[in-house]
């Protein structure tokens, strides 16, 4: 039984490594194929990853780049700068989606894998095409003279990483729902809103210490807060909604405040003051049922 299983999963596997190379052959063929192929490619790399046997996927992986160098060796460009991706990125989204994460969490977690995977791809281009990329970028988009523009490179790259990545989510959640009997959670986990706020706390600490850091992991922090306010308006919780809002007025005045005591580099690190407000918003939301049962326990006492 255990082997006719094996089989299948191992069949299943050979079909979406075909269906790959049947993909990379497509680019040689359609002009602008490779947005369709970064949105195709990682759904079939999470249905491998979702309804195969985790143990096979480096099997798989290692099928599918060796069938695409084998049938397409013109196209070794689309192997390394969409199939190798998309197989990593793919195993991401089918693992945490297997596990029943919530949606926003795989987003959050997927775009750091993304951004990961844009680092890599940046030093191939950097290798293969003998060309500065991030330089490049940033002459485009005019801010390559800005001074302290190297802080806050891998912030932009994390922004464009956590785009794709919901562009991602959005089809291949979608289409791993239809396929599957899995559904993710549909309430945040509370070591989420607490990981959250305690990673705010760390940034507003240290974060000057290493602004690079601090700017790139308070995507997260600023994610997760706004989660929680969109809560409180769907739920229309207006002491929450009316603390939040009293709080916004609070951090502009204390990052006017505080801005000019800290030099540029560090300084908008102090925009981490609102979704702080926030998570001590949740928070306090959170121990007032425990405070109001040990109130009564007392007052019984």
């Amino acid at each position: 039984m255990k082997h006719s299983i094996s089989v299948r999963q191992l069949t299943y596997m050979a079909l979406m490594a075909a269906l790959n190379v049947a993909f990379v052959i497509l680019t040689a063929f359609v002009p602008l194929a490779g947005l369709f192929l970064s949105l195709a490619l990682p759904l079939a790399s999470a249905l491998v990853a979702t309804n195969a046997d985790i143990r096979f996927y480096p099997i798989y992986g290692l099928a599918t780049l060796g069938l695409c160098l084998i049938v397409t060796p013109a196209q070794l460009e689309t192997t390394l700068f969409y199939i190798l991706p998309s197989l990593i990125l793919g195993l991401a989204f089918g693992l945490l989606f297997k596990r029943r994460w919530h949606p926003l969490v795989i987003i959050v977690v997927t775009g750091y894998v993304q951004l990961g995977l844009l680092y890599l791809t940046v030093g191939l281009i950097n290798l293969i095409f003998q060309i500065d990329f991030v330089a490049t970028l940033l002459t485009l988009l005019s801010i390559g003279s800005f001074a302290n523009v190297g802080i806050i490179i891998p912030t932009l790259l994390y922004v464009v990483s956590l785009a794709q990545a919901t562009l991602v989510y959005f089809i291949v959640g979608a289409e791993l729902r239809k396929m599957t009997s899995i559904a993710p959670l549909t309430t945040l986990p509370l070591w989420v809103s607490m990981s959250a706020f305690l990673l705010n706390i760390a940034i507003m600490a240290f974060g000057w210490l290493l602004p690079t850091y601090g700017y790139l992991f308070l995507g997260p922090a600023f994610i997760i807060a706004f989660y929680h306010l969109s809560r409180f308006f769907e739920t229309r919780d207006t002491p929450f909604l009316i603390a939040s809002a009293v709080w916004l007025g609070a951090a502009v005045f204390l990052f006017a405040l505080l801005f000019p005591l800290l030099d540029d580099a560090n300084g908008l690190i102090l925009i981490g003051i609102f979704p702080l407000g926030i998570h001590l918003a949740v928070f306090a939301k959170l121990c007032l049922p425990f405070l109001r049962h040990s109130h009564k326990m007392n007052s019984r006492g």
